[in-house]
């Protein structure tokens, strides 16, 4: 629907079922008009719209159920016409892609979402009108199946797609299956939420209407389902309910299991259950709350545990053994059949199968642990089965070791959560580590775990290096350089293989990062700092940021560290010369350069070959040039781009070179926001890059790169002492290059919020330092407020100042920040009073944020807060005739007057703080809050 149903749908579909069959055919008439004629926009607009929408409303929500049950025909005409099944259908028109597959239906994407059996007609008219009810789903699947084949799979997903043949009764079912059909009635297929709310309707209703007071019939119609169907979807619905109602459907049972591929799908459904989880069953508005509560109790039936072999299983503890028993014997004479040297892997698994799921090779013995119930257990299998058992399970112990290591590795390097303390078990998964032949590892596999022995080394290296010894040490730190050492010849113009998440290659560089970071003496440190070297500047950004985080996490004044910053400064600076050689509007003639692959691998061997001379450069210790790291100033995208990289190695540096490194990435940052206040989301142009696009937009259009240089820098202020952190902002504080800000003249304080918070052991002192020289600026720009004349002189626009005042007023009180309401925040606990010298200092200017800051992290200072508020807003209504509260501040003031009242913390004998909260109270119901009125009786009682 293009939006919400209207009264008018709901009040039609409350009377739907007195109306006659004429009503709907007009307005299906009129919606056919607009689909098949081209009209322009005219009076008639209105009228066709409502007519579509109330269709689609009647046939997709439970409001339709009056009609479905009055007239079912008039019903089921209609959802052919929504559904677009009565109409001629492109198959290269598709509606899907991603993870979703078409069926060929003109439904919405969200109409029948969350997908129900309570949505639309199915289930009311398979109650009161089952043989149109059954007729009217067979239709609707097996033409989503019909569709849905004939379109181009465009989707994400590699279901094998099989024809099955099911014998029922003697006569041979041919039906298309994938997983994504047998797994639909459950909600979590790839297929339209159309077709999922009829198969569940259909489950619905044969274990709630048929099953239960007509069980002898259960089996006949499900029979005349699946014999009428297409595909293997209400196959799959008829063995879930055989789950339940096993004693009536014997023949059902036997027909699944002589159809083998749907016990593979079935095993492959079960497995796709238990990781899925149930991640539809939330986040709807509340007006879905009886769809999501349907599904949620279906899925927790107790049969939805058990799968097809359960169900084969509990037919032969009944007469339905007769039936199941010739089947079984039959698979079990073809496979005695096969020579021993054609016995395939699939051969032997449906051996074991077969051996699980026969009753006559089960044994009873009494439950210890629960009186009177017997559990049956299969008697061990055939001697070569049971071999053939035992090498599977040694082959796949084998299999997952890499899995395993990796999953170890990946907690003690990146723990969710509380620190993991599966540390202690080093030793053995060290030993298990080195006995892997990494290269024996799948290459499929390599994305998850293909270099399980680096990450272990690497964990061992950050986790436990104490502990081990000499020969031990150097096999990790041989894992760890192997591993970026092998991708020296890596650039941004060749990545090498995509095959994988870089997990191993960023460990190996955090660990490589710290031990070149701590100076240790040894025979590989000339490997390290190599290895270290190709880590700051491999082209992966993450294997960069792990190499940088680990060489600048100690405080140090090594040059080391400024070596390693020279390194990927001049790395950047020049891949930028090379790209503007080859693409640039001057770029050189090249003649022997005939297509694109020849250009980039012309880029890449002249990028590798400078590389080479940096890394050496720095893997020798040649000091760096002291006064160009001074004066740096990133230019151009690929030097902006490893920005955050080499903020991370200097950020606990000591050195006059990095403060005055630090200054120039202060002014780098007030750019950028200047620049964002003024263009907002639109691209950000950069003179050194004009020639990449047409507008000059690629260097600085990264707001997320922006934002983690940011918080990098906030945290290298939290690390100063309160003078230092104050003067790193000085010269931002005058007043014309901070009014340029405009509104993200607060932004600098928000990052320092959020790296206190982040960083708990943060310098507050530092903090609170640098909030007061945010006051002092703040009460600077107030001081001109709207004063146009000062702000010309000055060449700042009287609004860009006026702009930046209100910023910096937000800032100081700590709005629009990542805080919640009535929140603590242990910083500012103990430093409330300077937030009540702010609020005199700035009064109606700055009433709005105030408000907000006791709304959210400033609790603490009421009641007594009360009472400078009520001056303040009493104030402006006096002299401007406004209370000046924008919406938010009068929500927030509600709340807090409402806990006011009903908390009862200001004494009754203290009258000028009750007429303080009675005035507010009117300022609100003046506003037409309603909520005011009420508070205000209240009030007037005590």
């Amino acid at each position: 629907m293009s939006s919400k149903p209207n009264r008018l749908c709901w009040l039609v579909a409350a009377v739907a079922g007195a109306l006659r069959p004429e009503f709907f055919l007009e307005v299906g008439r009129v919606v056919r008009a607009e689909t098949t004629v081209k009209q322009t926009w005219d009076e008639n607009l209105q009228r066709r719209r409502q007519c579509r929408d109330l269709l689609e409303f009647i046939v997709s929500d439970y409001a339709g159920w009056r009609l479905a049950r009055a007239r079912p025909r008039t019903m089921v005409r209609l959802a052919y016409q929504v559904y677009g099944m009565n109409e001629q259908w492109d198959p290269g028109h598709r509606v899907g892609g991603g993870m979703r597959k078409a069926c060929g239906f003109r439904t919405g994407s969200m109409d029948y979402s969350p997908p129900s059996a309570l949505r639309g007609p199915f289930l009311q008219l398979l109650r009161f009108h089952p043989r149109l009810g059954e007729q009217f789903v067979l239709r609707v699947v097996n033409e989503a199946t019909r569709r849905s084949v004939a379109m181009p799979d465009e989707t994400l997903l590699a279901d094998e797609s099989i024809e099955v043949f099911l014998n029922i009764d003697g006569r041979q079912i041919i039906q298309f299956a994938d997983q994504g059909w047998w797994r639909c009635y459950r909600g979590f297929s790839p297929y339209c939420d159309v077709v999922e709310c009829a198969l569940m309707a259909v489950e619905k209703w044969l274990l709630e209407d048929i099953g239960r007071r007509r069980p002898g019939d259960l089996e006949p119609i499900m029979k005349r389902l699946i014999s009428f169907s297409e595909n293997v979807a209400i196959t799959a619905v008829a063995a879930s309910v055989a789950c339940v109602h096993w004693w009536h459907c014997s023949k059902i049972t036997a027909a699944l299991l002589e159809c083998w591929p749907l016990l593979r799908l079935d095993r492959w459904r079960a497995m796709n259950d238990r990781t899925q989880g149930r991640s539809r069953d939330f986040g709807w508005p509340k007006d879905e709350a009886l769809y999501v509560e349907e599904r949620r109790r279906s899925n927790t039936l107790p049969h939805r545990q058990e799968n097809l072999e359960h169900l084969i299983v509990k037919t032969q503890f009944g007469p339905g053994r007769e039936d199941i028993w010739p089947v079984l014997d039959m698979f079990n004479a073809e496979l005695a059949g096969v020579p021993l040297e054609k016995m395939t892997e699939e051969l032997q698994t449906a051996r074991l199968i077969l051996h699980r799921i026969d009753s006559r090779n089960l044994r009873g013995a009494p439950s210890t642990g629960h009186p009177g119930v017997t559990i049956y257990q299969p008697v061990p299998p055939a001697p070569d089965l049971q071999e053939h058992l035992e090498e599977s399970e040694r082959a796949m112990r084998e299999k997952m070791l890499p899995m395993e290591l990796w999953t170890w590795a990946h907690q003690i390097l990146d723990p969710i959560g509380p620190k993991s303390s599966d540390a202690h078990c080093w030793r053995e998964m060290f030993s298990r580590a080195r006995s892997l032949n990494s290269t024996n590892v799948e290459t499929e596999k390599i994305m998850a775990a293909g270099d399980a022995p680096a990450m272990v080394a690497a964990a061992c290296l950050l986790e436990v290096q104490t502990e081990l010894c000499d020969e031990e040490r150097s096999w990790c730190v041989a894992q760890v350089t192997r591993v970026l050492l092998n991708q020296a010849h890596l650039t941004e113009w060749r990545l090498g293989t995509m095959l994988t998440g870089w997990e191993a290659e960023a460990a190996a560089a955090r660990a490589c990062g710290s031990l070149c970071a701590s100076a240790h003496d040894g025979p590989e440190q000339i490997a390290i700092r190599r290895a270290t070297a190709i880590a700051l500047t491999h082209p992966e950004e993450r294997v960069r940021s792990a190499a940088a985080e680990a060489l600048g996490r100690i405080p140090t004044d090594s040059s080391l560290n400024l070596s390693a910053c020279e390194l990927i400064i001049r790395h950047a600076r020049f891949s930028r010369e090379v790209d503007l050689r080859h693409r640039g509007p001057k770029r050189l003639p090249y003649e022997q350069i005939r297509s694109w692959e020849s250009r980039c691998s012309e880029i890449h061997s002249e990028i590798l070959e400078k590389t080479r001379t940096l890394r050496e450069r720095f893997t020798s210790l040649e000091p760096p040039d002291l006064r160009k790291l001074a004066l740096f100033y990133p230019r151009g995208s690929e030097e902006e781009l490893h920005l955050p990289t080499l903020i991370e190695i200097i950020l606990n540096h000591k050195s006059p070179t990095v403060t005055a490194l630090f200054g120039r990435v202060r002014n780098w940052l007030s750019i950028q926001f200047v620049d964002e206040s003024y263009h907002g989301s639109l691209d950000r142009k950069f003179a050194a890059d004009s020639w990449r696009s047409q507008d000059g937009s690629l260097s600085r259009s990264n707001p997320v790169n922006t934002g983690k240089v940011a918080r990098l820098f906030a945290r290298r202020v939290l690390t100063l002492p309160p003078k230092d952190a104050l003067n790193i902002f000085g010269p931002l504080f005058a007043r014309a290059r901070i009014a340029h800000l405009r509104g993200m003249a607060g932004e600098f304080l928000k990052d320092l919020c959020i790296a206190l918070d982040d960083h708990g052991k943060g310098n507050c002192l530092a903090f609170w330092k640098v909030w007061e020289g945010f006051v002092v600026s703040a009460a600077d720009l107030g001081a001109h407020f709207n004063d146009t004349e000062y702000w010309q002189v000055r060449r700042v626009s009287k609004s860009a100042a006026n702009r930046a005042f209100g910023a910096l007023v937000a800032a100081v009180f700590l709005n629009g920040m990542h805080f919640q309401s009535d929140q603590k925040w242990p910083p500012c606990e103990e430093e409330l009073h300077r937030f009540e010298t702010a609020f005199d200092a700035f009064q109606v200017f700055a009433v709005n944020a105030y408000i907000a800051f006791i709304g959210t992290v400033g609790g603490g200072l009421l009641p007594a807060a009360w009472l400078p508020i009520f001056k303040c807003v009493r104030l402006a209504n006096e002299r401007l005739g406004d209370s000046l509260l924008n919406s938010a501040s009068r929500r927030h003031l509600l709340r807090l007057l409402g806990e006011e009242v009903s908390l009862r913390r200001v004494a009754s004998d203290d009258q000028e703080t009750w007429h303080a909260i009675r005035f507010l109270l009117d300022v609100l119901a003046d506003a037409g809050l309603a909520e005011a009125f009420r508070l205000r009786e209240q009030v007037a009682r005590i």
